[in-house]
């Protein structure tokens, strides 16, 4: 899908033979989901926070290295600071 007029011509239902389509039952346009908060750090500005479970028995120094690598790639995919 590559815009609202995809999503709007989606057949929702068969009424005797003749399609029902998104369009014709609700209106499609385009919006955000509203915002709850935003995390802060030091002052500069927003941050993203997370947090990290590990099964009860796991090893905790292998859980923080096996993070710590996951963030490592994470950080390649977002735009520079």
């Amino acid at each position: 899908m590559k815009n609202a007029g995809d999503i709007e011509n989606i057949v929702v239902s068969n009424r005797q033979g003749i399609p029902v389509l998104v369009k014709n039952v609700a209106k499609v346009q385009l919006g955000a989901p509203k915002r709850f908060g935003a995390m802060t750090m030091d002052g500069k500005g927003e941050v993203v926070g997370g947090i990290t479970l590990m099964f009860k028995g796991a090893n905790s120094s292998e859980a923080i290295a096996n993070v710590q690598e996951r963030i490592e790639e994470v950080k390649k995919s977002l735009p520079p600071v």
